[in-house]
């Protein structure tokens, strides 16, 4: 299969996304995936992410542009966490690398919510849609996956995996996902950005497994347009029957 263009091996992702002003004393988090060979590189990351945040980020006020530290460092599948100054200091590799296939194995949901944590745009039919159903979630998802697959997983996505567009056209759903308007700031070409998306939540009822394991992966990945700087996020929850 051809691919138009090769994905960015990094994602980072910002939250809370939508304070549009940090004060001073505040904290955020600023998530980091890392996809294929590039995981090797993650001390590199977070040295330039460290240098960036203390020089300054954000549009500038006053002539002056907001300035951070890293406090601690986290793994989100471990649970594991550590000073920033002490891993810099003594460092190890605190987060392993994990295939998706790994981390969605034997997922197993009733009814599932999808609750997005940033902007959700997605092209179906090369126009934005506010109103996804669970096929253009599906069928974005297997594309952005199939495209980590070929450029960076050890395999490409198996050919049957596009069956779950079928299975996802079937499912009963309910969303209460609704367009909000959100622009970010970029230093490099002095002008805001477009990040406006659908906000809000989906419910999937009787979510089958196969269906559960691909959006189990995609939270790793992200879904939609914007990916790489943090768009389409999202968790998911179980509603136990």
């Amino acid at each position: 299969r051809l691919y138009p263009q090769t994905p960015h091996p990094i994602r980072v992702t910002v939250y809370p996304w939508d304070k549009p002003i940090t004060a001073a004393g505040d904290t955020f988090e600023i998530g980091i995936t890392l996809y294929g060979k590039t995981v090797t590189n993650l001390l590199v990351v977070l040295m330039s992410l460290g240098k960036g945040l203390e020089e300054g980020v954000g549009r500038a006020q006053n002539e002056n542009r907001g300035k951070a530290k890293i406090l601690k460092i986290s793994d989100r599948l471990s649970g594991a966490s550590i000073p920033w100054e002490k891993l810099k200091n003594d460092y190890h590799n605190i987060a392993e690398p994990r295939e998706l296939s790994e981390i969605s194995a034997g997922m197993r949901l009733d009814d599932v919510v999808v609750n997005f944590g940033s902007p959700l745009k997605i092209t179906v039919n090369e126009k934005i849609t506010f109103k996804p159903q669970p096929r253009d979630i599906a069928a974005n998802l297997l594309r952005r996956i199939g495209n980590l697959s070929a450029f960076y997983g050890e395999s490409e996505i198996e050919p049957q995996a596009n069956d779950l567009i079928g299975v996802a056209e079937k499912v009963e759903f309910s969303s209460n996902l609704k367009r909000i308007e959100a622009i970010r700031y970029s230093s490099r070409q002095s002008k805001t950005i477009s990040m406006s998306g659908a906000l809000g939540s989906m419910i999937i009822k009787s979510c089958p497994a196969e269906l559960a394991k691909l959006l189990k992966m995609g939270e790793y990945t992200g879904v939609g347009k914007g990916t790489t700087m943090g768009l389409g996020d999202y968790r998911l929850e179980s509603i136990e029957k």
